[in-house]
């Protein structure tokens, strides 16, 4: 068992290392330096520099208990005025350790600005903010100078969503660092890591205990750990920006250190019992209201939730149909079987019987907000490079002025496309809130919050590049959404679509665990052949296919995910059955047990990934552009009976 803390102590230095990267890079505020490397030429078009008086064109949102001298003041608006940034997250150079690890490990400060899915991280202290953008963010502080270090660290995430590039870091001397035992700690942790608070602190917590076994099992393998460990701090912050006042304590006794605060920080985050009792009966509120809402959907049962069973195939009305798979719901666990057909003639795969428009509205409900919101807006976050790629697709083929992108969600791609066509207009369409969302971020110029069918007629020919992206298998009706792109399209105009691709030869290996399954949300899965020869009825011409290098690589986390999810499904949700302790516990028992496994799934979705791509001819997604010609198809718009809600 010796091997386990080798790799421990080599974990601990490899991360020490890591984090000092990070830490060595955070800018000093008003140093001289950042100034002659950051001057007004460098400012993105994203935001331009401030011209006037900047103290009115700015303010500073502070913690309770944080002092901002004038001087501080004037140091932090020449530096935000020189960069033409909107946002900047002030921090003490005495910031305490852990806190100062926190920040490090937590964001990147090395592409902070450039990365504009870069999630929004801070100190909790102070926040220099322009006002248009505060206001654009309508987040409602109430007292600007007196805030909660929470309330601090939550509007640090949500402006930088807001300013984009025009973000940064910045360690402000003479600034000072809150001491770092306060009574609002879990607040603020939770605030800063949000839904991985729990897991953040569980980590710590079991690094410290793995120290205290292999004492007894591998004495001078732990104690070389221990003394990384110890050491760690003077690694990360040494000739950094970052001084933490008790860095010379931690290298001393972190150990000791660590558990004290770990002690502190459980008892401090402990609510009253008047708190506790309030919050409590709030939440069994909502529960049951939720709760009440879907018994309501379902008291009838779920016949009226999917259409009538087809026996013709909805693609090229064939009815030579063999049954694919029948599958559940893997995500969110509401009831209900989803069975794919396949039709044999054309090879169109479908749901059938498909979802009814009030099987839709049951299906998506909660799932693109809620308890999803966080992990889904993660998955956006580290999809940076997946967004990019795409948006390269179209490079020596193209020159984007006016882009289009159905199905948009928060607008992720438009944002990193931007920085690949930086002189394009990007739209977005989006049946949810999250599109006009977008707009106000400033990730899109329009947001339409319509059925694409619906707002086609009013578009004609106002774009040269629709986009669509995992969309097409979302529709009712995948041709009448390939019509609306040819209307709105411009002669010569390029239309971008990545789907799963229902050809590849793996998705027989993972079965109904397959991904790109994604029942009930997906309704059609239409092979490249059949979208190539509806494309070239519409006049396009297919100018670029991509199969293996198109490859989504998650298919084995899922299949894992999916397993464990059978084993032990979330507890609490409305439509299951009411949370006990006992389902409670089997839970967390299982999570704990399996997944440390996803570490092994997440390198074996690389392996396959790279296997796909340089080996296969197909993988479990393709992309497709086609040019539209300059023959235009007549009233294909104006077809009532054929367009269909959006699913």
């Amino acid at each position: 068992m010796t091997w386990i803390w080798i790799l421990t102590l080599a974990g601990v230095l490899l991360n020490g290392l890591r984090t000092r990267g990070r830490a060595l890079a955070l800018e000093e505020v008003g140093s001289e330096a950042a100034l002659q490397a950051n001057s007004p030429s460098s400012i993105t078009p994203q935001a331009p520099a401030t011209r006037g008086n900047a103290a009115a064109d700015y303010l500073f949102l502070v913690a309770r208990g944080v002092r901002l001298s004038p001087e501080v003041r004037e140091r932090a608006l020449a530096y935000a005025r020189s960069r033409g940034l909107a946002v900047v997250d002030l921090i003490p150079s005495d910031l305490p350790v852990e806190r100062a690890l926190l920040l490090v490990r937590s964001c990147d400060p090395r592409d902070y600005s450039q990365n504009r899915l870069a999630p929004g991280r801070g100190a909790g202290h102070a926040i220099l903010v322009r006002r248009d953008v505060l206001e654009r963010s309508r987040l409602e502080l109430g007292e600007k100078e007196s805030l909660e270090p929470e309330r601090v660290a939550r509007a640090t995430i949500q402006l930088k969503y807001y300013a984009g590039t025009a973000a940064a870091l910045g360690v402000l001397p003479g600034l000072s660092a809150l001491p770092s035992d306060r009574p609002d700690a879990m607040r603020f942790w939770s605030a800063l890591v949000g839904e991985t608070t729990g897991l953040v602190i569980g980590l710590q917590t079991a690094e410290l205990a793995l120290f205290g076994l292999g004492l007894w099992f591998a004495p001078l393998w732990a104690l070389a750990a221990i003394l990384a460990f110890q050491l760690q701090p003077l690694l990360v912050f040494g000739s950094s920006k970052l001084q933490p006042e008790d860095l010379r304590l931690q290298a001393i006794g972190r150990i000791g250190l660590w558990t004290r605060h770990l002690v502190r920080f459980f008892r401090a985050s402990r609510p009253d019992p008047e708190a506790r009792d309030a919050a409590t009966k709030s939440r069994l509120q909502r529960e049951g209201e939720s709760r009440a809402e879907y018994a309501s959907w379902v008291a009838g049962g779920l016949a009226a939730f999917f259409e009538a069973r087809r026996t013709d195939c909805p693609w090229c009305g064939a009815a030579d149909l063999v049954q694919r798979l029948v599958t559940k719901d893997f995500f969110h666990h509401k009831p209900g079987r989803f069975r794919l057909d396949r039709c044999e003639a054309c090879g169109h795969v479908f749901q059938n019987p498909r979802l009814s428009i009030e099987g839709l509205d049951f299906y998506y409900k909660d799932f693109y907000g809620g308890a999803w919101e966080g992990p889904l807006e993660l998955a956006a976050q580290s999809s940076a490079d997946l967004y990019t790629r795409r948006a390269e697709t179209l490079q020596g083929l193209h020159e984007p002025r006016k882009w289009l992108d159905v199905g948009t969600g928060q607008a992720h791609f438009c944002i990193m496309a931007s920085a690949v066509w930086p002189g394009c207009q990007f739209d977005g369409l989006d049946m949810s809130e999250g599109v006009e969302e977008a707009q106000r971020r400033g990730w899109i110029s329009k947001a339409y919050r319509q059925m694409f069918p619906d707002v086609a007629p009013k578009l004609t020919e106002a774009y040269d590049v629709v986009s669509m992206h995992h969309y097409l298998e979302h529709t009712l009706d995948p041709r009448a959404e390939l019509d609306a792109a040819a209307h709105v399209l411009a002669p010569g105009g390029m239309l971008q679509i990545e789907v799963p691709d229902p050809e590849y030869p793996l998705a027989a290996l993972f079965g109904r665990r397959w991904a790109s399954w994604f029942q009930p949300q997906h309704l059609h899965f239409v092979p490249l052949t059949n979208l190539r020869q509806a494309l070239e009825e519409r006049h396009f011409e297919v100018v670029r296919e991509l199969r293996a290098t198109a490859n989504l690589s998650s298919d084995v986390a899922f299949w894992l995910y999916t397993i464990l999810e059978s084993l032990a499904p979330p507890v609490g949700m409305p439509w299951q059955p009411a949370r006990t302790p006992l389902r409670t516990l089997w839970r967390i028992a299982v999570l704990s047990t399996v997944g440390p496994a996803f570490v092994l799934a997440f390198a074996a979705d690389r392996l396959l990934d790279s296997w796909v791509r340089r080996f296969a001819s197909r993988s479990n997604t393709y992309r497709i552009i086609a040019r539209k010609g300059s023959v235009a198809r007549k009233g294909i718009v104006a077809r009532k009976g054929s367009v269909e809600r959006r699913a």
